[in-house]
């Protein structure tokens, strides 16, 4: 009962204006992450200034999904239901966005004389090893399955808000210093790299760690002035834009950008400096636009997007390769014809997404949800 006498119910969401910006803000994450795969092939492709935006976008974008994850993180009694719900909601997505995948791989598809088309099987084996190799972008699955459990189990022995605070500076470190050095853990260990993507997951729990200190300290309940937010917004892209570019390593890869998914990071401070002031710019800007529907329609079907979004990233160097030449020069131009393409393919997703949604909410992420063929795979 509530103070006023007037029962409440418990299975009622809360008021929208306090979770709508949320939404907004993985929709801008699912914007960025289609736009960075386009940006990706087009720097590839020598496209002028697609490297910079390349780096720039990618300096913060995976790190905004794991902390949002970490203010939306279920209160799960304990590691065996956090396991059974993420084998449901994290693993049997990715393992079906795989399969999914399989018909772009095999002839006639450019992409069937490919090592991986040549060996599909062998690729898909490799999902035991929570490696996804046909569709990459279910790494983030994978990592947040394990995000998850080890986010439980810290819970439960991390009470206080300092410890937490303390937890997520030790995170940034050691996980810094893990995957800097994953070839002499790999020798010391026997745990290959990345297995189960749990030597990148102890760096991405460090954001996970500060989503769910945030919301600790009452985030959800936060209700700043529109000024505050516009000067917040405002300074935190500044200061994206004066420390992406001073993130000189050292990287995992030639291309000398972030790339969570490779463990490769860079400097050690400018790193999670640059992701937290672009996961600071994404909130403000999404609690100033919450009433954007669009982004916040996109924002509760990330899941489905991500894995959808898989098919552009393999082929998208052989759908870019005929127009590159065509591209308008470095400026507004060109990033507005990116963004068009952008638009276009996250428009040619949307109505996948919805029929996924439709008739098979249960492989993908909703396994509450009861028919229209297949039952509930779990109780609420």
């Amino acid at each position: 009962m509530s103070g006023d006498g007037k029962a409440q119910n418990p299975g009622a969401s809360k008021p929208r204006e306090r979770n709508d910006w949320l939404d907004v803000a993985r929709g801008y994450g699912m914007f960025l992450v289609f736009y960075g795969h386009l940006i990706e092939r087009f720097a590839a492709l020598q496209l002028p200034t697609a490297s910079v935006q390349f780096k720039f976008i990618y300096s913060f974008h995976m790190p905004l999904f794991f902390l949002i994850a970490g203010i939306l993180a279920r209160p799960l009694p304990g590691i065996v239901q956090t396991f059974q719900r993420g084998m449901l909601t994290r693993i049997l997505p990715a393992v079906v966005f795989n399969l999914l995948v399989v018909p772009i791989w095999l002839s006639p598809s450019p992409l069937a004389t490919s090592p991986h088309g040549q060996n599909i099987g062998a690729n898909l084996m490799l999902l035991f090893q929570g490696r996804s190799t046909l569709n990459f972008l279910t790494w983030f699955l994978f990592c947040l399955f394990v995000v998850d459990l080890l986010h439980v189990a810290l819970r439960r022995v991390i009470r206080r808000d300092v410890f937490v605070f303390a937890s997520i500076i030790a995170l940034f470190v050691f996980g810094q210093a893990l995957t800097r050095n994953l070839g002499p853990v790999v020798r010391l260990t026997g745990v290959p790299a990345n297995f189960w993507m749990v030597h990148e997951a102890v760096l991405a729990l460090a954001f996970h760690q500060v989503g769910y200190l945030l919301r600790r300290r009452g985030l959800l309940e936060w209700r700043p002035s529109p000024m505050l937010l516009v000067l917040l917004c405002g300074w935190s892209w500044i200061g994206v834009a004066f420390t992406f570019g001073l993130n000189h390593g050292p990287f995992r890869t030639t291309s000398q950008v972030v790339v969570m998914a490779l463990s490769s990071h860079g400097h050690f401070i400018y790193f999670p400096l640059t992701a937290l002031l672009g996961c600071v710019g994404i909130a403000t800007l999404s609690m100033l636009t919450q009433r954007f529907a669009a982004a916040r329609w996109v924002g509760q079907r990330t899941l489905v997007f991500l894995g959808l979004n898989g098919f552009f990233f393999a082929l998208n160097f052989y759908l870019l390769r005929p127009i590159v030449s065509m591209m308008p020069g470095p400026g507004v131009a060109q990033i507005a014809v990116i963004t068009a393409l952008t638009l276009l393919s996250m428009a040619v997703t949307a109505p996948v997404c919805v029929a996924l949604l439709r008739w098979f909410p249960q492989l993908f992420g909703r396994p509450d949800a009861k028919g229209p063929i297949l039952p509930a795979l779990a109780s609420r």
